[in-house]
């Protein structure tokens, strides 16, 4: 597997994989997120710039861990009431 470069924050990296473009993608989001939040809250220091990018990261996380239990428990429900009917009814 090769190592592809990219640059985040002005720092190279580098990076194995098997899909060197998508690397390349999610490196190009970072940097744009991470500049959108430097100017948004006037932050010139890159730890604590990071660090906020974790925390918004992690909540989003979260959040659709959150989501995604609620759907599987919605399925669940859904795949007992289809069981119970089709038991009702022999088919």
């Amino acid at each position: 597997m090769k190592s592809v470069q990219v640059e985040i924050l002005g720092r190279k990296y580098h990076f194995r994989g098997e899909n060197h473009n998508k690397i390349r993608e999610y490196a190009s989001f970072l940097n744009e997120k991470l500049d959108e939040l430097a100017t948004d809250f006037q932050i010139i220091d890159h730890s604590k710039l990071l660090t906020l990018a974790a925390m918004i990261i992690t909540e989003k996380y979260f959040i659709e861990k959150e989501n995604n239990q609620d759907k599987k428990t919605k399925i669940d429900d859904i795949s007992l009431s289809l069981s119970a009917f089709l038991s009702e009814n022999k088919l």
